[in-house]
């Protein structure tokens, strides 16, 4: 391709060839034919089409075999780019693509690719109905290809072609610092308003607003405002249409789904209230900057299930978090019967009944025929729910005995056994009652007793799992008490877990807490 020089600065020079190098010619009509899913033109397939009528055109019309090595080669297309553009270029029916075995010398090479244009689809591109074929038809496909060269107008002068600049005619007495502008035709001393405004609010009044005028008057820019409408935020905009998700897909160059952006645009109504617009478009032109600096993948969030966690309700949540410990209970990977018996439990009873067993599961004892489950808490279950439990710890539970008789145990009842309310809440317990629970003389029982007043229904089991191990010593003169344990465990786990509340209950009863020691 090479282009002549002739004029410069409008005189005549001698002609000059520049050549810009080799190349192929893609009519103009296919950058608004052939388009990505994006909705812009698909550059790479209109490259690959380029490349194959010349090729076609070259060789006679044989189909091509060279692989996608000779696009990768000449234009630097990566084998993904190439391998996307042609098969959208078979799904529109511009060229067919198959994969046939090649003998050459004797040698089979299987899975080559082939490619052959649809001339027919080619042909019925063309704009105003032109065909390439025959003699009149060529003359068409002429013309429309001289007028679309030509719709934008002349666009090379010679008068400024090159560094050539052709200066103004005006003189110095008519420059516009020295031109006197009349007060009438001075627009920026009648009004600080724009006057698009006021024309616009006369419109207003004229088609029966509710302000009044009279023929003599000139609305004030607080009319204006008067009807001015209201800026819409963005949970005003929520949900959003497919058409508008194809449309923030083109302008931002990333495809999110509908049910993704409708997800960052309720995130964003409830982060950020104060945002408002005072169209569509403007609104448009926001998300748009949003979806193109989104962080998350396009990829992973585009399915129906994605949701952002901000967006869920307090029932949702539940919901979520107690599929989550089912799904992490049926993925463990320990073998034994117990491990087998709470896979099944969770597979088999409802999410809202299955999650609450299992938290509470803390074993499990057989007494002959009757499989006895302790939970740690009482858990509502139905005679439905207890069938089924009882149906898994067969399936789990029974078979032959560990003996030398090789006798065959049944199961034939389960029984739940959780820890009965007491008809006293320990909150009402007095702390003299609870001090005798403890059976420790002295201020230590009597902290105790508190601790247990405060940790409530667990509030026994941890005062004999822990509080019940400390020894106390008691200075009358100073007034303060230490803990003596055994292990440095026990003294890192009271100091860090309960420091706070013994101190907080000493100083109840007039004592120092001088800390725990071993």
């Amino acid at each position: 391709m090479s282009l002549q020089q002739n004029t410069r600065g409008g005189k005549q020079n001698p002609t000059r060839e520049v050549s810009l190098g080799i190349g192929n010619i893609v009519p103009h009509y296919w950058y608004k034919s052939i388009k990505a899913p994006s909705g812009k033109p698909d550059l790479v397939a209109i490259t690959v089409l380029s490349e194959l009528w010349f090729l076609h055109r070259k060789s006679g019309g044989a189909e091509f075999n060279a692989g996608y090595a000779n696009f990768e080669r000449k234009f630097d297309f990566s084998r993904s780019q190439l391998k996307d553009a042609m098969v959208r270029l078979h799904d529109d029916g511009l060229l067919r693509r198959s994969f046939r075995a090649l003998v050459i010398n004797g040698r089979t090479f299987p899975n080559e690719l082939h490619l052959a244009l649809n001339i027919a689809s080619l042909l019925a591109m063309l704009p105003n109905g032109a065909s390439g074929g025959g003699k009149s038809g060529g003359s068409s496909f002429s013309q429309d290809m001289e007028s679309s060269n030509s719709d934008d107008g002349e666009i090379f002068h010679g008068e400024v072609f090159g560094n050539s600049v052709q200066h103004s005619l005006e003189t110095p007495e008519e420059h516009i610092r020295n031109r006197k502008i009349s007060l009438r035709k001075n627009r920026s001393l009648r009004s600080e308003e724009s006057s698009f405004k006021i024309n616009d609010l006369k419109e207003e009044l004229d088609s029966g607003s509710t302000l009044s005028a009279t023929s003599n008057s000139v609305p004030s820019p607080s009319d204006y405002q008067k009807l001015k409408p209201a800026n819409a935020g963005l949970g005003e905009f929520y949900p959003l249409e497919r058409e508008d998700i194809a449309a923030l897909a083109s302008s931002s160059g990333r495809e999110f789904g509908m049910n993704a952006v409708n997800e960052i645009l309720l995130k964003l109504s409830k982060s950020c209230p104060d945002h408002s617009f005072p169209n569509k478009a403007a609104f448009m032109s926001y998300m748009s900057k949003v979806l193109r600096y989104e962080k998350r993948d396009a990829v992973r969030i585009n399915n129906a299930h994605f949701r952002i966690r901000s967006n869920m309700s307090e029932t949702e949540l539940a919901t979520v978090e107690q599929e989550r410990f089912l799904a992490g209970i049926e993925n463990i990977r320990e073998v034994s019967p117990l491990m087998h018996l709470k896979k099944k439990l969770a597979s088999v009873l409802a999410p809202d009944i299955a999650a609450p067993l299992l938290r509470a599961f803390r074993s499990i004892r057989r007494d002959g025929d009757v499989c006895k489950i302790y939970l740690s808490r009482q858990v509502e279950l139905t005679d439905l729910n207890k069938e089924l439990i009882l149906n898994q710890v067969k399936a789990t539970h029974e078979g032959l005995t560990s003996g030398g008789a090789g006798m065959f145990e049944t199961i034939s009842r389960v029984e739940i056994i959780s820890p009965q309310p007491s008809a006293v809440a320990p909150e009402a317990l007095k702390p003299e009652m609870l001090a005798s629970t403890t059976q420790e003389p002295g201020i230590w029982g009597q902290v105790r007793a508190r601790l247990i007043e405060y940790f409530g229904a667990d509030g026994v089991a941890i005062d004999q799992n822990w509080f019940s191990r400390l020894r106390a010593e008691i200075d009358d003169n100073s007034q303060s008490l230490t803990l003596k344990t055994s292990s440095e465990f026990f003294r890192d786990w009271i100091t860090s877990h309960y420091r706070d509340l013994i101190e907080r209950f000493c100083k109840m009863f007039g004592f120092e807490f001088a800390g725990v020691v071993v």
